[in-house]
């Protein structure tokens, strides 16, 4: 697609089943533009339970992706498939970050953010 556009510019890719409760995505593109390399953003879940619903990365000092495992039933393994190829770094999300990816995940979302 972005070869049949023509797009030569850098873009922003943001998956649909996520909120972000403070700040934006600003610091997300400049990290992406300071590096000159692809990044994603992360989230610290909490506990190594929790971790198995989601995808696990290690990263060294600079924040590149050095190890990269994605959840069980992600269809598409990009990041996954990337970091080994090219330098991927990681960004670390501010506040409050939600999964609305089930119903029960956006209930949730949707009842904390109409108490704001």
């Amino acid at each position: 697609m972005i070869g049949q556009e023509g797009l030569d510019e850098d873009l922003l890719v943001a998956a649909g089943d996520s909120i972000f409760g403070e700040g934006g995505l600003d610091d997300f593109a400049r990290l992406g533009l300071a590096k000159n390399a692809p990044v994603t953003a992360v989230i610290d879940v909490g506990d190594l339970e929790a971790v198995k619903r989601y995808s696990a990365i290690t990263t060294d000092g600079e924040g590149r992706i050095t190890a990269f495992e994605e959840k069980p039933d992600q269809p598409g393994r990009l990041v996954e498939w990337m970091y080994e190829r090219t330098p991927f770094y990681a960004w670390q999300v501010p506040g409050r970050w939600y999964d609305i990816g089930s119903p029960e995940t956006l209930e949730q979302a949707d009842r904390e953010f109409s108490q704001s």
